[in-house]
């Protein structure tokens, strides 16, 4: 994922899964680990998470703290510059094969435009509602484009996530 946090409409750092052994021993370890690198210094790091990806899964959740956004040398995200722009990306580790989808995500980890993080452990075929709230302030400048659901337990593939779009009017 490339990650704009100063506006200027390049990318600041990277965000990358990768296998963690091949990274950090030169050899595939079967750990799926999340690293950062920093544009500006051209400095890859880990930055200890691992990414959760089950197995028979298309779904990939790579974690990161704002902090992995701030580097010496580098734009910083931080509370007193919370804005950021992204774009996921993704490759293939047998052919030249390149996905990106279009547009650029905005987002302020500190003051959301739209609510997050609810969390729901259900039963086969079961349901469940989640009140959703807008910061209408945060969304003049970080609008979201809806709400995306995702269940690892799903059949692997389109249906794994949903992204359920609205518009504020």
């Amino acid at each position: 994922m490339y990650v704009d946090v100063n506006g200027d409409g390049h990318p600041d750092y990277v965000v990358i899964g990768y296998d963690f052994g091949a990274i950090t021993a030169g050899s595939f370890d079967g750990r799926y680990g999340v690293f950062v690198l920093t544009l500006a210094t051209g400095e890859l790091r880990s930055n200890g998470f691992l990414a959760s990806a089950p197995t028979d899964s298309s779904t990939v959740l790579l974690p990161f703290r704002s902090t992995d956004l701030c580097r010496p040398g580098a734009p910083c995200l931080s509370n007193t510059n919370p804005r950021m722009a992204y774009q996921a990306a993704g490759f293939d580790l047998y052919s030249n094969a390149f996905s990106a989808p279009s547009g650029v995500g905005l987002y302020n980890p500190w003051n959301p435009a739209i609510s997050q993080g609810d969390f729901f452990t259900l039963a086969p075929n079961a349901t469940a509602t989640s009140a959703v709230t807008i910061n209408t302030a945060e969304w003049a400048h970080t609008p979201a484009l809806g709400v995306m659901v995702v269940s690892t337990d799903n059949a692997a593939g389109a249906n794994e996530a949903a992204a359920l779009p609205f518009t504020l009017k």
